[in-house]
């Protein structure tokens, strides 16, 4: 993990890289890797990025598949052939989802980052914007089937790494926002919740949360304000439905 970590921060100095390093290889849950095998050939970029890639594409000749793969389009993205390592970056993605062994969300997401990194150096900004976004689907996505299984601590890893990797994301802020409530941590919640809707007025899963924890804190007004909010800005939604039944519970009590 930390060998990982170091060579991304040099390789990918985008202060999201390791964000993504979810874990050490991007070897599958099932299948038995040669985890060793693609340590080392990380770990050869450090000092020589050609050597690097030579192995990898040797080693994918040989049968070592997406690991070897994913070796050798960071390999030419470290040589300065950006483009052709995000290209290669962007297959092994596709590979990743229609494999049984490597359809793993965090590690897909981490190798989109990567491309997305690639596609920033070639000065594509356009499709490294897309391949960004994609990456950040898979954590907030990922969090909230977390959250339906109540699984809150995974849920805000999944949240915090979003956020690291887009700090201007309403939907992390918000979604992390009831995540630490739902912790204990009041106080992180309110400062994700009030800088969801800083980034977006309008924003209805943030609002319905704030006013949840309005309310928590004994600011009556405050909650009533922000689930009125919620119903004029979607009254049809599932969001609007909850918010009308904490409003006549506020009425009533």
């Amino acid at each position: 993990m930390r060998l990982w970590c170091r060579w991304l921060a040099r390789a990918i100095p985008t202060g999201a890289a390791c964000a993504f390093a979810a874990a050490a290889l991007i070897g599958p849950a099932k299948a038995a890797v040669d985890e060793e095998r693609y340590a080392a050939c990380i770990a050869k970029m450090e000092s020589d990025p050609r050597d690097a890639f030579d192995t990898a594409v040797f080693w994918r000749f040989m049968g070592g598949g997406i690991p070897a793969a994913h070796c050798a389009g960071l390999a030419l993205i470290r040589m300065g052939q950006h483009k052709y390592g995000a290209e290669r970056l962007e297959t092994v993605v596709r590979k990743m989802r229609n494999s049984d062994d490597f359809n793993e969300p965090a590690k897909i997401a981490e190798v989109l980052a990567q491309a997305g990194h690639g596609w920033m150096l070639t000065r594509d900004p356009a499709r490294a914007r897309h391949l960004y976004t994609k990456a950040l689907e898979y954590f907030v996505d990922r969090s909230l089937a977390a959250i339906d299984l109540r699984d809150f601590r995974a849920a805000a890893g999944d949240l915090d790494a979003a956020v690291k990797f887009d700090p201007e994301s309403t939907d992390a802020y918000a979604f992390r926002a009831r995540v630490r409530r739902k912790l204990g941590d009041v106080e992180g919640a309110i400062a994700d919740a009030e800088r969801a809707v800083s980034l977006d007025a309008n924003h209805v899963p943030a609002l319905l949360e704030r006013g949840s924890l309005r309310r928590l804190m004994n600011d009556s007004e405050g909650a009533r304000a922000d689930w009125q909010r919620v119903v004029e800005v979607a009254p049809d939604s599932s969001e609007a439905v909850s918010a009308k039944a904490m409003l006549k519970a506020l009425e009533s009590q």
